[in-house]
């Protein structure tokens, strides 16, 4: 069911509302974390982990995804039973 999800989520993220905004506020978190730590982390690594960063969020946000609609099943086949 986890793959059904995933694949729904990837055919319908190009239709979120407010997705690019959403995405433009990531990054300028990503930069913000980049930026709290750039001098503890040699600059050459920089791009690199804001790339993982991304990565990351992105991963939980597709996870996220599917636990919500696994959430709403859930509660729709609570009200219907």
């Amino acid at each position: 069911m986890s793959k059904i999800i995933l694949d729904i989520f990837d055919k319908v993220s190009t239709e979120i509302p407010n997705l690019i905004e959403t995405e433009d506020y990531l990054s300028n978190e990503v930069e913000d974390i980049i930026e709290d730590i750039q001098y503890t982390i040699p600059k050459e690594y920089h791009d690199e982990l804001n790339q993982k960063v991304l990565e990351v969020s992105c991963i939980a946000e597709r996870k996220g995804f599917e636990l919500g609609v696994k959430y709403m099943a859930k509660l729709l086949l609570e009200c219907f039973s």
